[in-house]
């Protein structure tokens, strides 16, 4: 899932299926009953989640009358007339990546800079809403995104619930049951992207793992998934992509997966 699905994911979303009776079980009802197997035929349940939702946040705006004056003094100076563009220490001869950094000025402001609305004393706007996910058009497509939950990945989440639960105790009164998420804040309401940023990059520092973009985790994914020999489209479908070109910038060819597709291929050639 992408960050802002996960985030979005909630507990609504994620159903329990009995396929002996076609009965559909809210995971919430299931883990709060310490229930296991159907409630009607007590046969085995598998899972799955809606993922075609995402959690969004509206940019803020001035609410003043003069953006002008709002935001005189706010402002990172432009790049200087010399800069050649923005680039790393790392970027080679000719880099012309736009994302990249000036050399001299981190993150500058362009010359007619009307931003800064986040520091307006009377801003408006920084809420957050449920959109349908990305290259999802209305909200009619995007209940048709579903995937099945793995048995170890229901233990977990039947764990965090719990862990929910208590915390929705402690919060009392404090607790906004308007959200249903399944990851948020203590008090029950939404988790901005760089909470779990931040979230990341301890899980990754106490793991001993080099450091990497929470988006890499879908790049793992989907090299896993061609390591065990799924077939593109099935890790297409996974990663919700809408092409397949976006797929195959997902999967990484590695060493023994690239020896394993030449030792097949001289296999069938010569056997």
């Amino acid at each position: 899932m992408r960050q802002a699905e996960a985030l979005g994911l909630r507990w609504s979303l994620i159903k329990g299926i009995c396929d002996n009776c076609r009965m559909y079980h809210p995971v919430a009802e299931l883990f709060a009953g310490e229930t296991t197997g159907c409630n009607s035929c007590r046969g085995a349940l598998r899972y799955e989640m809606q993922t075609g939702w995402q959690l969004k946040h509206r940019p803020f705006r001035h609410g003043c009358a003069d953006a002008e004056s709002c935001t005189q003094g706010r402002h990172l100076r432009p790049c200087p007339a010399s800069c050649s563009g923005h680039h790393q220490s790392w970027c080679k001869t000719g880099c012309k990546t736009k994302s990249h950094q000036c050399p001299e000025v981190r993150r500058p402001c362009p010359r007619d800079c009307r931003g800064h609305a986040r520091e307006c004393p009377q801003r408006v706007g920084g809420d957050y809403y449920f959109a349908p996910r990305k290259g999802v058009e209305d909200e009619v497509e995007s209940e048709q995104f579903v995937l099945p939950l793995p048995k170890p990945v229901v233990h977990e989440l039947r764990h965090h619930w719990h862990s929910q639960q208590r915390e929705k105790t402690r919060a009392g009164s404090g607790w906004d049951d308007r959200w249903d998420l399944v990851f948020c804040r203590p008090d029950g309401g939404p988790l901005g992207k760089r909470a779990d940023w931040a979230d990341w990059k301890n899980v990754l520092r106490a793991a001993g793992v080099r450091d990497v973009r929470v988006h890499d985790g879908r790049h793992t994914a989907g090299t896993l998934l061609a390591q065990l020999g799924i077939d593109p489209k099935t890790v297409q479908q996974i990663l919700g992509h809408s092409q397949m070109s976006q797929t195959a910038r997902y999967i990484h060819a590695s060493d023994a997966l690239t020896r394993g597709a030449v030792d097949r291929m001289g296999e069938a050639l010569w056997s």
